[in-house]
This record gives structure tokens, C-alpha cells and sequence, in this order.
């Protein structure tokens, strides 16, 4: 599937997303997941592992960025991991670069449990958005 294959946000799917902005600015040092408890089942003693709980807002967030406006299939990870830990990269992002990020943010919790607490209580979500917030309507369509 060539790159520009997917469908860009509209001016209506980027206030989507930059309406969690003021949710995941107050998330910044906080939590957005209860943990729960490892514990072994008593039957079998099969071990379950904690994983993180996220709040209604987390959610809605996520769904949002499995829009196909907003999946990068081409992203690399790591690439999109580096960037995103980076303000002067988050600063500076295109609208592809966003996607990418936003792409590694949804798929990461995937990989490791707890990866979406941990980018929202680093502002990582927070600074993106304000980024996408910068580009405003003008990343519509670009």
C-alpha cells in the first residue's frame, strides 16, 4: 500500500483528538490506569500477571487512533519511539511524523502493558497533541 493510500484527517478528526488534550495535560505526573494484583489461581496455580486498567478517556483516546486517518503502516517503531521522546522532534513534526507517533502510541501497548500510562504520565500524548494543536486545521489535508 503506497504511503499517501491512507485517507488524511479532517479538520473534524483532529478536534476529535485535541479534545483529550486537556485530559492528558492533567495526566502529566499522574496515573491514567489502575493496576491490578499478580496473583496464582488457587485451582490450577496458573500465575496472572498485573496489567494496567485504563480510564474511559484512555479508551476513547485509543479508539480514535485506530481511525484509519490516523494509522501509519509504514511507521518504524523505533524511529517513531525516538521521535516521540524528543521535544525538538515533536516540535518540529509534519503530519506524517504525528501519524507515525500516534501509530506507535496505539500499538505499543500491545508490546509491553502499561506503555499507554507511561507515554500519557510522561506527556508524551500531551505534547503531541499540542503539536497537532500548532499545525491546527492547516494539517488537514496535508
Amino acid at each position: 500500500m503506497p504511503r499517501d493510500a491512507a485517507p488524511r484527517p479532517s479538520a473534524a478528526d483532529i478536534e476529535a483528538l485535541l479534545a483529550y488534550l486537556p485530559y492528558f495535560e492533567r495526566a502529566e505526573g499522574g496515573e491514567v490506569a489502575v493496576w491490578t494484583d499478580s496473583h496464582a489461581d488457587p485451582n490450577s496455580g496458573a500465575l496472572t500477571c498485573g496489567y494496567p486498567v485504563y480510564s474511559a478517556e484512555v479508551h476513547a483516546f485509543i479508539r480514535l487512533l485506530d481511525q484509519p486517518c490516523w494509522r501509519d503502516p509504514h511507521y518504524q517503531p523505533a524511529v517513531a519511539g525516538r521521535w516521540l521522546e524528543d521535544e525538538s522532534a515533536v516540535a518540529a513534526a509534519t503530519l506524517p511524523q504525528i501519524r507515525a507517533m500516534l501509530t506507535y502510541t496505539m500499538r505499543g501497548e500491545r508490546f509491553c502493558d502499561g506503555h499507554w500510562a507511561g507515554l500519557a504520565r510522561r506527556g508524551r500524548v500531551a505534547r503531541l497533541l499540542r503539536r497537532l494543536a500548532a499545525l491546527g486545521n492547516g494539517g488537514a489535508g496535508t
